[in-house]
Protein backbone atom coordinates (compact mmCIF):
# COMPACT_ATOMS: atom_id res chain seq x y z
CA UNK A 1 0.00 0.00 0.00
CA UNK A 2 1.32 3.43 -0.89
CA UNK A 3 1.20 6.00 1.88
CA UNK A 4 2.64 9.46 1.26
CA UNK A 5 6.02 9.72 2.93
CA UNK A 6 5.36 6.40 4.72
CA UNK A 7 3.80 8.57 7.45
CA UNK A 8 1.32 6.74 9.64
CA UNK A 9 -0.63 9.99 10.16
CA UNK A 10 -1.33 10.03 6.40
CA UNK A 11 -2.82 6.52 6.60
CA UNK A 12 -4.92 7.50 9.61
CA UNK A 13 -6.23 10.53 7.68
CA UNK A 14 -7.18 8.39 4.66
CA UNK A 15 -8.95 5.89 6.89
CA UNK A 16 -10.76 8.66 8.75
CA UNK A 17 -12.08 9.89 5.39
CA UNK A 18 -13.23 6.38 4.57
CA UNK A 19 -15.09 6.14 7.89
CA UNK A 20 -16.78 9.50 7.30
CA UNK A 21 -17.80 8.45 3.79
CA UNK A 22 -19.45 5.33 5.21
CA UNK A 23 -21.49 7.48 7.59
CA UNK A 24 -22.41 10.12 5.00
CA UNK A 25 -23.68 7.49 2.58
CA UNK A 26 -25.51 5.50 5.25
CA UNK A 27 -23.43 2.39 4.72
CA UNK A 28 -23.58 0.05 7.68
CA UNK A 29 -20.13 -1.45 7.96
CA UNK A 30 -18.11 -2.31 11.00
CA UNK A 31 -15.20 0.15 10.79
CA UNK A 32 -12.71 -0.42 13.60
CA UNK A 33 -10.12 2.27 12.86
CA UNK A 34 -12.05 5.43 13.68
CA UNK A 35 -10.43 7.63 16.32
CA UNK A 36 -11.71 6.39 19.66
CA UNK A 37 -12.88 3.16 18.02
CA UNK A 38 -12.21 -0.45 18.95
CA UNK A 39 -8.60 -0.47 17.67
CA UNK A 40 -7.76 2.59 19.78
CA UNK A 41 -9.43 0.99 22.79
CA UNK A 42 -7.39 -2.18 22.24
CA UNK A 43 -4.11 -0.22 22.02
CA UNK A 44 -4.95 1.62 25.23
CA UNK A 45 -5.90 -1.58 27.06
CA UNK A 46 -2.88 -3.48 25.82
CA UNK A 47 -0.16 -0.84 26.16
CA UNK A 48 -1.64 2.01 28.18
CA UNK A 49 -0.87 4.46 25.38
CA UNK A 50 -2.77 7.74 25.41
CA UNK A 51 -5.18 8.08 22.51
CA UNK A 52 -5.96 11.82 22.73
CA UNK A 53 -3.96 12.51 19.55
CA UNK A 54 -5.09 9.34 17.77
CA UNK A 55 -3.74 5.86 17.26
CA UNK A 56 -1.23 7.00 14.59
CA UNK A 57 0.43 9.40 17.03
CA UNK A 58 0.48 6.79 19.81
CA UNK A 59 2.07 4.16 17.57
CA UNK A 60 4.58 6.64 16.12
CA UNK A 61 5.62 7.82 19.59
CA UNK A 62 6.12 4.27 20.82
CA UNK A 63 7.62 2.62 17.72
CA UNK A 64 11.20 2.80 18.94
CA UNK A 65 13.48 1.64 16.13
CA UNK A 66 10.66 -0.02 14.16
CA UNK A 67 9.10 1.98 11.33
CA UNK A 68 5.70 3.24 12.60
CA UNK A 69 3.90 2.07 9.46
CA UNK A 70 5.36 -1.43 9.86
CA UNK A 71 4.41 -1.45 13.54
CA UNK A 72 0.86 -0.40 12.67
CA UNK A 73 0.39 -3.34 10.29
CA UNK A 74 1.88 -5.75 12.83
CA UNK A 75 -0.42 -4.44 15.57
CA UNK A 76 -3.44 -4.47 13.23
CA UNK A 77 -2.73 -8.14 12.49
CA UNK A 78 -2.47 -8.90 16.22
CA UNK A 79 -5.71 -7.03 16.87
CA UNK A 80 -7.56 -8.94 14.15
CA UNK A 81 -6.20 -12.26 15.40
CA UNK A 82 -7.27 -11.54 18.98
CA UNK A 83 -10.64 -10.19 17.83
CA UNK A 84 -11.29 -13.30 15.71
CA UNK A 85 -10.21 -15.58 18.57
CA UNK A 86 -12.58 -13.80 20.95
CA UNK A 87 -15.43 -14.08 18.43
CA UNK A 88 -14.84 -17.81 17.95
CA UNK A 89 -14.62 -18.37 21.71
CA UNK A 90 -17.80 -16.38 22.36
CA UNK A 91 -19.64 -18.23 19.57
CA UNK A 92 -18.49 -21.60 20.87
CA UNK A 93 -19.53 -20.68 24.40
CA UNK A 94 -22.97 -19.56 23.28
CA UNK A 95 -23.42 -22.75 21.21
CA UNK A 96 -22.61 -24.85 24.28
CA UNK A 97 -25.07 -23.02 26.52
CA UNK A 98 -28.07 -25.10 27.56
CA UNK A 99 -31.33 -24.14 25.97
CA UNK A 100 -34.66 -24.14 27.76
CA UNK A 101 -37.59 -25.19 25.66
Amino acid sequence: MWVRGRQLRELETMLLGYGIALEVHGITESFLLNPGGPFSDWLYARFGWGMACGWAHAITENAGKEAPLDLFFRLADEYRTEDLSASVTMTAASDAAPRLE
